[in-house]
């Protein structure tokens, strides 16, 4: 397999935003971090050799469905793979989320394995 990606990630707890890049550096992912979707729509637009996105589904001002929403329609990237963090799970969301093409879900707290696992899906 060729080098990892960097991995976008989004979350606006620096804590959990935090740990999922020490998730990543662990499996050999490099990732940089923004605490707002705001943030990540700009650094998205600055950066288009992002593959992955990992976002929070609750953060002020967006949330990670309407930034997700913002990834396909204003930045229209439909080849980044979305993974949406959230405390709920995918059956509740999965509703609101239709149309987004959310590549996977992960349920807090994080499991570095599922994360692991999630991400050599997406590079398959």
């Amino acid at each position: 397999m060729s080098e990892k990606p960097l991995i976008l990630v989004v979350d606006d707890s620096e804590l959990q935003g935090l740990k999922v890049a020490k998730d990543l550096a662990a499996t050999g992912y490099p990732s940089a971090y923004v605490n707002n979707a705001k943030e990540a729509l700009e650094y998205l637009s600055e950066n288009p050799s992002i593959e992955i996105c990992i976002a929070d589904i609750h953060m002020p001002e967006m949330n990670g469905l309407t930034f997700a929403s913002k990834i396909r329609t204003e930045l229209q990237r439909p080849d980044i793979k979305i993974i949406i963090l959230s405390s709920h799970s995918k059956a509740e969301l999965e509703e609101q989320a239709e149309g987004l093409d959310i590549f996977s879900w992960l349920v807090k707290p994080l499991n570095s394995a599922a994360l692991a696992k999630v991400l050599d899906k997406a590079r398959a």
